[in-house]
């Protein structure tokens, strides 16, 4: 009866919060413009104000360290004249922070280039996202897509858990043989069922990756296809015409996420049979279990790192996912200092640019709520609020992903153009440009 209880409970809140989410529609519809407007006011400060940015945030960590080395300086004297034995753990940790923070600014001293030069890469991805927006329109294609594949999935999941079999008796009577009574006979259901994961895991996969490569093959094409550092939108730099370019690559991201979930099928494997195991299996075979997990989790993430970086290989020269990737880990290991600079900007850009969003658009919905009566039949603002700040983590998600995605490519653009021509000669309008013709292989023929 308490269960019983219980769950009415629940379902009452569920309601609640439905209605007031009903209640809240003006306030969601202003909070979804005003979280796509600030992505795009992100994507303008990174554009114009990326090295200040990373300058101001290279000065606060250094002043962070040395003010929070002094005050565990001075709380260690305070300690050792009260007596206190702990005082030299608490020097200890401020002659840490202070170490840390010198040889952080040693390591900004010594890296000053390749941050200049990874602040510009940042700030060109964003100039190629401001100047073509239509590229935006990628992931929502996909994700119709992958809806789409999710709900034929589900619907071949409950047609699996329907199937039932039939077994026909029959008996023999003055020589013929006559049918009887039909019953049905238990079907196992397993094979299938795992059969549907597995496709369903892979298929989502190569959608996802599908998405990845038709984003680096725009980026690619806008980086090989300026000439004289004027940023139009050629027809080669169309997403749509990356879209069909793509059709020419599904082999490709085919074959990149079947890797992938073979390792995810391998780990799934290796649960069951742990779960299996459970009660009978000794704490050594458990220890042996979970490192084998942390390996497998360990080297999926490096393979899913691969195929991207394969994914935008394949967008600038067209070749296949085996000669991509080798060609992904040269480039990466010959400029392995400035793809780390990169990737460390592009993360720090990237939790700035959520934080921006999610705070400002939550700070906005509580005003529009609670203080200037938008939607006037709220009751409770906290259900709206919190259902907004997801919105718009998802909004500036989307936002980051396609920014994370083409800065990867026009740094792997820019080692290849710098290979190719011992100085980069294209994407930098400071730089001199030519022409470069875009092939339906890879957006870049030259090399």
């Amino acid at each position: 009866m308490s269960d019983l209880v219980n769950l009415i409970d629940v379902s009452n809140y569920f309601y609640e919060g439905v209605a007031e989410i009903r209640a809240a529609q003006t306030t969601i519809w202003y909070s979804v413009a005003i979280a796509i407007t600030l992505s795009m006011v992100w994507l303008a400060l990174v554009y114009f104000f990326a090295l200040p940015m990373l300058i101001a945030s290279i000065l606060i960590i250094i002043t962070g360290s040395a003010v929070g080395g002094y005050l565990l300086y001075d709380h260690a004297s305070n300690l050792e004249s009260d007596g206190n034995s702990d005082y030299k753990y608490v020097r200890v940790a401020a002659w840490t922070i202070w170490i840390a923070g010198g040889l952080f600014l040693l390591l900004c001293v010594f890296m000053a280039g390749k941050i200049r030069r990874g602040a510009k890469i940042a700030s060109e991805g964003s100039r190629m996202l401001l100047t073509m927006p239509s590229v935006l329109f990628i992931p929502f294609i996909f994700a119709i897509l992958l809806v789409a594949w999710s709900t034929m999935a589900l619907i071949t999941t409950l047609y699996i858990q329907t199937m039932r079999g039939t077994k026909t008796d029959s008996f023999s009577w003055s020589g013929s043989t006559v049918e009887g009574f039909t019953q049905d006979i238990p079907v196992n259901r397993d094979y299938f069922h795992a059969y549907n994961i597995i496709f369903f895991i892979w298929m989502g996969l190569f959608i996802l990756d599908t998405e990845y490569l038709t984003t680096a093959l725009t980026a690619a094409f806008w980086y090989f296809a300026n000439p004289e550092g004027v940023r139009k939108d050629p027809p080669a730099c169309s997403p749509f015409i990356a879209l069909c370019t793509v059709i020419q690559h599904i082999g490709t991201t085919a074959f990149g996420s079947a890797i992938i979930t073979i390792c995810k099928v391998i780990r799934w494997v290796l649960l069951r049979i742990e779960d299996k195991l459970k009660g009978v299996s000794s704490d050594y075979i458990k220890c042996c279990f979970k490192i084998a997990q942390c390996c497998l989790c360990c080297l999926e993430k490096c393979l899913k790192l691969l195929s991207e970086k394969a994914y935008v290989m394949t967008a600038i020269e067209g070749s296949n996912f085996c000669r991509s990737a080798q060609r992904a880990i040269s480039l990466i290991v010959t400029n392995f200092a400035s793809v780390a600079v990169v990737e460390i900007i592009t993360a720090f850009m990237i939790l700035v640019g959520k934080l921006l969003i999610v705070t400002a658009t939550g700070v906005f919905a509580y005003f529009c709520l609670e203080k200037w009566d938008v939607s006037p039949d709220v009751e409770t603002y906290w259900v709206p609020l919190i259902v907004i700040c997801i919105i718009a983590y998802i909004i500036s998600g989307v936002f980051v992903h396609i920014f994370s995605t083409v800065v990867d490519c026009i740094m792997l653009c820019h080692c290849v153009d710098k290979e190719a021509h011992h100085e980069p000669k294209y994407g930098n309008s400071r730089t001199r440009n030519i022409a470069a013709g875009c092939s339906p292989h890879g957006a870049y023929v030259g090399y």
